[in-house]
């Protein structure tokens, strides 16, 4: 038998009247436990997913006023969430991927007296992986 459960309007939360379990809008979801509104958390999705070319935890940070601290946990999270539900069944049929490459160094300055061509094996990264994702 289901029952009724009420809202706890001081702790913004409800509570279950058959077994008297407390929860909240972000109980079994990526934030629980979290005392920022609603409104960041699903800013913090939208302006993550729609980064093209990635997003720093500080540019997350000033959009929503949060700090760089709790940007940086937020995006963690997302990232997270994003690895736990991933689907790894084969593709089948026409496939469109856009790919790109990363490494966890920083690039050099482009001199003119220090420029190699990156394309040879001798002055490739080996730590470099191709990331892709289905377009």
């Amino acid at each position: 038998m289901v029952e009724k459960h009420w809202f706890l309007g001081s702790r913004q939360q409800w509570r279950c009247r058959a077994c008297g379990h407390i929860f909240s809008v972000t109980s079994g979801t990526l934030f629980p436990y979290h005392k920022l509104p609603l409104q960041v958390y699903l800013g913090a999705v939208v302006i993550y997913s729609n980064a093209a070319n990635g997003l720093s935890a500080l540019q997350l940070s000033r959009d929503l006023d949060v700090q760089h601290k709790t940007a940086f946990v937020l995006m963690h999270k997302l990232r997270e969430s994003l690895m736990v539900q991933r689907d790894e069944t084969p593709l089948a049929g026409e496939v469109q991927l856009d790919g790109a490459c990363v490494s966890g160094s920083v690039r050099p300055a482009n001199r003119t007296e220090d420029r190699v061509n990156r394309r040879l094996v001798e002055h490739q990264n080996p730590n470099k992986r191709c990331v892709s994702g289905d377009a």
